[in-house]
C-alpha cells in the first residue's frame, strides 16, 4: 500500500511544515468481505419499537457492485423566483441557493440569519427568509447552528446561533467552497488551487489559520465535520479522518489527520453526531460509528469500529448520503430517497408508523419530478427535486418544514415548503 505523509502548513506567519506520518490500524476491506453478516450479529426487528406494521419497501439484500452506477448529478431547470439549486442542513434550520443565487433559510430562528428586511425572524417562525445581501452566491454550508457561503469574489460569509448577522472572515484566501463544523467555530475552505484552508478551534489540527496539503501530491475533493471529527477524501479515493470522534476508525486520535482502511474508493462522504458514511465510486455506501438506533443501515443496532456495508436492496446504489443525529438518509440511482435509523418519533423518515428502521427504506415522496439531493437535520429531512421545488418530513417544533408555522405535531408525510 502506499505510504503518504500528510503535512500541515500555518499560515499566515512564515511557513512551518509539521510532517505527520498517518498512524492507523488496518483491517478487512469491505470490499473483500462478501458482505457476509457476523456470527454473533443479532438481526433487527421493527417489531422490538413496539409496532407491528409493515415498513414499506425494507431492503433485503446489500447492492450489487457490478451493476453500472452512474453518479451524474441530475441537474435542476429553475422557472421561477422560488426554486431552489442547492440545499443544505443545519442541526434544526435549514438553507437553500435560489436560482438567482440568493439564500433563504428556515427552522431554529437562533440559527438563522438576521433577515433581509430588518424584522425579525421570530415574527414568521417557519417562513424561509431571504439573506442579507452578500452578492451572487456560489457555495453553501451548514451543520450545528452555522451557516457559511461563498460569495462569486471568493469572499466567505457565515453567521451562527452566536453571530446572527452575516459577517466576512478575514485574512483567508478567495474561496471556490466551504465547509462547516456543527462546533459552530471549525471551518474549512477550497482554495482557487483546491488546496485545504482550515481555520478555527479543529481539534487535533490546533488554532489558527491552516493549509493541509499532502506531499504525495493528492487533492482533498470532500470534507465534512462531526461534532469531534474531520473526515478528508482525496482525489486517489483515500479517506482520512481526524480528532476524538467514534467515526476516526484508527487507534490514535489526534496528531492530524490518519488514514482509515476499509474504504479503498471514498468519492461522498456525511458525518454524525457520532457516525460517518462513505459512498465510493462504484456506489457502495458503507457507514460506523454509533449504531444503536440503527443508523449505520447494516439491519442491526450496534456499533462499528470498521466500515460496515449499508443493506441496499439489490441492484440499487447510493448517490448522495446525508447523516444527523440517529438517522441517515441517501438517494439512490432510481431517483429515490432511502432513509434509516431510529424510532421515527418525528417522522424523520417519512413513515406513519413510529417504529426503529435498521435498513433503508423507501420514502414514500408524492408524485413529480426526480429528487436530485436528500439533506437531514436532526429530526427532519428535505430532499430536492430537478424542478427546484422542495420537499421536507418530521419535526416541526422551529419550523424546519418550511410550512410558514411551526407545531408539535409528526409530520411523516413530505410536503412543498413555501417560498414567499
Amino acid at each position: 500500500m502506499r505510504r503518504s505523509r500528510f503535512i500541515l502548513l500555518v499560515s499566515p506567519l512564515a511557513a512551518t511544515l509539521a510532517t505527520l506520518p498517518f498512524a492507523g490500524c488496518s483491517s478487512e476491506s469491505f470490499l473483500e468481505s462478501n458482505h457476509a453478516v457476523a456470527p454473533d450479529a443479532e438481526v433487527a426487528d421493527a417489531s422490538d419499537a413496539g409496532k407491528d406494521s409493515e415498513v414499506p419497501d425494507a431492503a433485503s439484500d446489500v447492492v450489487d457492485a457490478s451493476a453500472p452506477f452512474d453518479a451524474a448529478p441530475i441537474p435542476v431547470q429553475c422557472s421561477g423566483p422560488s426554486c431552489v439549486i442547492a440545499l443544505r442542513a443545519g442541526s434544526e434550520h435549514y438553507c437553500a441557493t435560489m436560482g438567482d443565487h440568493s439564500v433563504r433559510c428556515w427552522g431554529d430562528t437562533n440559527a438563522l440569519p438576521l433577515p433581509a428586511d430588518g424584522g425579525g425572524a421570530d415574527a414568521a417562525p417557519g417562513k424561509p427568509i431571504s439573506l442579507l445581501d452578500v452578492g451572487s452566491v456560489v457555495d453553501l454550508a451548514a451543520a450545528g447552528s452555522g451557516t457559511c457561503v461563498v460569495s462569486s469574489d471568493g469572499a466567505v460569509w457565515c453567521w451562527s446561533d452566536w453571530q446572527r448577522t452575516p459577517a466576512t472572515v478575514p485574512d483567508i484566501p478567495v474561496a471556490r467552497r466551504v465547509f462547516v463544523g456543527p462546533d459552530g467555530v471549525t471551518r474549512c475552505i477550497f482554495d482557487a488551487s483546491s488546496e485545504l484552508v482550515c481555520w478555527g478551534e479543529s481539534w487535533s489540527l490546533g488554532p489558527g489559520l491552516r493549509q493541509l496539503t499532502w506531499d504525495d501530491g493528492a487533492k482533498p475533493v470532500g470534507v465534512r465535520f462531526g461534532m469531534d471529527v474531520g473526515l478528508v477524501t482525496l482525489s486517489d479515493g483515500r479517506l482520512f479522518s481526524w480528532g476524538y470522534g467514534p467515526q476516526l476508525v484508527h487507534q490514535f486520535a489526534g496528531g492530524g489527520p490518519s488514514q482509515i482502511f476499509g474504504v479503498s474508493d471514498a468519492e461522498v462522504l456525511a458525518v454524525g453526531s457520532g457516525h460517518a458514511c462513505a459512498r465510493t465510486k462504484a456506489g457502495e455506501l458503507s457507514c460506523w460509528g454509533r449504531g444503536a438506533n440503527g443508523q449505520l443501515g447494516s439491519g442491526l443496532w450496534r456499533d462499528e469500529v470498521t466500515p460496515t456495508p449499508v443493506a441496499l436492496p439489490a441492484s440499487i446504489a447510493v448517490v448522495d448520503v446525508s447523516t444527523a443525529d440517529v438517522h441517515t438518509c441517501a438517494r439512490t440511482t432510481t431517483s429515490d430517497v432511502y432513509c434509516w435509523g431510529g424510532l421515527n418519533a418525528r417522522g424523520e423518515l417519512g413513515l406513519a408508523a413510529k417504529q426503529g428502521v435498521y435498513v433503508p427504506t423507501r420514502v414514500t415522496l408524492p408524485e413529480g419530478p426526480p429528487v436530485a439531493d436528500v439533506v437531514v437535520g436532526n429530526t427532519s429531512s428535505c430532499a430536492l427535486r430537478s424542478d427546484g421545488s422542495v420537499l421536507c418530513w418530521g419535526d416541526n417544533t422551529r419550523g424546519q418544514l418550511g410550512r410558514g408555522s411551526r407545531d408539535e405535531r409528526r409530520h411523516p408525510e413530505p410536503q412543498v415548503v413555501v417560498f414567499p
